[in-house]
């Protein structure tokens, strides 16, 4: 029979006690003996004061008040110790918070031409409810904002603005903008749109109402005669039997007179109407012509800057002060096409958070002598010097627009083009991505309506490319749509919209890609192609999370590259073992986290094709 107690549950060394073992019926006898035994032995004393005791205290005249200042003392010990705590919660220093980017400055945005986008009842014209049935498709793409183009009132879908707070019927309801903008943000996306704010259409009623003198006739720039060398900016009303200033060749966009401050009050008004609905920013255009010469040929840059200040001094004002709106970050931006660097830090400082690079919006087989590396690279040289020499300019790159030959067919071939998106995908900054290049979409072949670079959008192979249900569309097709369509793209394993979809969303998740430096390889002429690197450096000289390498080759032939003797590549950081993380949809020797060595191996890359390595740091 074992010695220890069954009912103790440990031993004094901490060991579980051994229990009885029933053997035959006199050891049961024992054992119940034992039982009683300890029942007895285990039952608990009384300690304490007894009832007649306590009762001796409860009215006893030391003891009654003393119980209350105790009581009392013990609740001004307590609030005394939570408020210290609060003290110290609010004096101590503060941790270091990681500052997150504002949303714009590094994200993928989208514009879509809206009347070619997605036609959701039919009438030939895609509209706001066509655009929020594609969405989620961009969504998972990894697209982070919306850019519907155009959304006011206008005669031809253009800056030719025919009411500035309301939406083009043509397009939708202002319940249905109302509607989109709403499921963008339910799907954690944002949206902008187009403010003209120097222009109207001949059509405008301000105006109509100006050529008959009245208030209306200081909302324009008019003149008796055509001043000196203003011949492109200046055009003949033949019911006011005068001239008045448009913008440069389009006799149908006159410009606003921002002289007279009831213009300024009235473009602000429909800002305010926009922010209302709940947009998350504008793109104001042609700020240029906020103050002009004399001439009306060139822009008064410090009238422009002065005027554009003030005017986004109130939009801040309003959203600050407006609590449906008061915590959203607005984003303000626009464009310079012959703008200089001096020009574009003055509109910085003026308030707007970035100026769209508009460089490679250029770039053409044409423009560039059928030579695209050297082209490129030499403007991506630029661009980044001017940047790194001026820290408050924000980047945004686009390489298409609604007013420019699709870049498919600027430079005359798709996987050139592919390649180019990989670059501009890979940019430091936000890019700006003009609906169909996700694909390859080229211009249309034939000449309709709109544009042959605002073409349909190619959805998939249904009939109209599955952008409207009629032959009588706005825009036309581009004719290719059999392959170079979304959905086929999609569900294709290697596809351009797939390698888009890769690298769009690599730039939400990875340090190196949001907020890291770019660093650009040297050209190697002989072969068409360069190289390029994405770190995150911190202050001690150290990276933070992931290095990048990118290799691309414009040229016709392959090209082999020799990690050590070649020095393509120029990050600063030490590398060795990495992996394959993207390539161009036709790249064929490569595989996805393919693993890889820079101290013993040579790499291929064949024509047209790009390739993104990644190395932990």
């Amino acid at each position: 029979m074992a010695t220890s107690d069954p009912l103790m549950p440990l031993s004094e060394s901490g060991k579980t006690p051994q229990v009885y073992q029933l053997e035959d019926s006199k050891n049961e006898a024992h054992y119940t003996r034992d039982l009683e035994a300890v029942k007895v032995n285990t039952s608990p004393k009384f300690v304490g004061l007894t009832k007649e005791q306590l009762e001796q205290y409860r009215s006893d005249p030391f003891w009654k008040p003393m119980r209350l200042i105790l009581f009392i003392l013990f609740w001004l010990a307590w609030i005394g110790m939570f408020a210290g705590a609060v003290v110290i919660v609010v004096l101590s220093p503060k941790c270091d918070v990681k500052k997150q980017a504002s949303w714009y400055k590094n994200k993928v945005s989208y514009q879509a031409w809206t009347p070619a986008f997605r036609d959701s009842n039919g009438d030939g014209t895609g509209d706001f409810k066509g655009m929020n049935e594609k969405l989620d498709k961009l969504r998972k793409i990894g697209v982070q904002t919306l850019w519907p183009t155009p959304v006011i009132q206008s005669d031809t879908f253009s800056y030719g603005v025919t009411d500035f707070e309301k939406v083009d019927e043509r397009l939708g309801s202002e319940e249905d903008f109302k509607e989109l903008v709403d499921e963008v943000h339910d799907k954690e996306m944002k949206l902008v749109m187009d403010l003209p704010i120097t222009t109207t259409s001949t059509e405008h009623p301000w105006f109509k109402a100006s050529r008959s003198g009245g208030e209306f006739t200081s909302y324009y720039i008019w003149r008796d005669v055509v001043p000196r060398g203003g011949e492109e900016f200046w055009a003949k009303d033949d019911s006011a039997n005068k001239y008045y200033l448009h913008y440069q060749e389009k006799k149908h966009w006159p410009i606003l007179n921002w002289d007279n401050t009831q213009v300024s009050e009235k473009i602000l008004a429909a800002a305010k109407h926009w922010l209302d609905i709940g947009v998350d920013g504008f793109y104001l255009g042609f700020v240029e012509y906020l103050g002009r010469n004399a001439e009306g040929t060139q822009s008064d840059w410090d009238a422009s800057t002065d005027r554009l200040k003030a005017f986004i001094t109130e939009i801040r004002n309003y959203v600050n002060s407006t609590e449906a709106i008061r915590d959203k970050d607005i984003a303000l931006f626009s464009s310079l096409e012959n703008g200089h660097n001096d020009h574009q830090l003055s509109l910085i400082e003026a308030g707007l958070n970035y100026i769209i690079n508009p460089e490679l919006t250029n770039i053409s087989a044409q423009s560039c002598s059928n030579k695209i590396a050297p082209c490129l690279h030499k403007m991506l040289k630029d661009v980044l010097a001017n940047h790194d020499d001026n820290s408050e300019l924000e980047s945004m790159w686009e390489l298409g627009k609604p007013s420019a030959s699709r870049l498919a067919t600027r430079v005359n071939d798709r996987a050139t083009a592919e390649l180019l998106t990989f670059v501009q995908l890979l940019l430091p900054g936000a890019v700006n991505v003009y609906y169909g290049d996700e694909i390859g979409m080229m211009d249309s072949k034939t000449s309709g309506v709109a544009a042959a670079q605002r073409g349909m959008m190619q959805w998939d192979r249904t009939a109209h490319t599955g952008a409207s249900s009629t032959q009588n569309a706005t825009a036309d097709a581009a004719g290719d749509d059999s392959e170079f369509n979304f959905d086929d793209q999609y569900s294709k394993e290697g596809s351009q919209l797939k390698m888009f979809k890769k690298l769009a969303k690599l730039r939400l998740r990875d340090e190196a890609l949001m907020l890291g430096d770019y660093r650009l390889g040297a050209l190697q002429s002989d072969r068409d192609a360069f190289a390029f690197s994405r770190v995150y450096w911190k202050g001690d000289n150290s990276t933070v999370g992931n290095v990048y390498v990118g290799l691309v080759n414009f040229g016709e032939t392959d090209f082999t590259v020799d990690w050590k003797a070649d020095r393509l590549y120029h990050t600063g950081a030490k590398l060795a073992k990495g992996e394959v993380v993207a390539f161009t949809s036709n790249v064929k020797n490569y595989t996805p986290r393919q693993q890889i060595d820079l101290s013993s191996e040579t790499h291929l890359v064949g024509p047209k094709q790009g390739i993104l390595f990644r190395f932990a740091s």
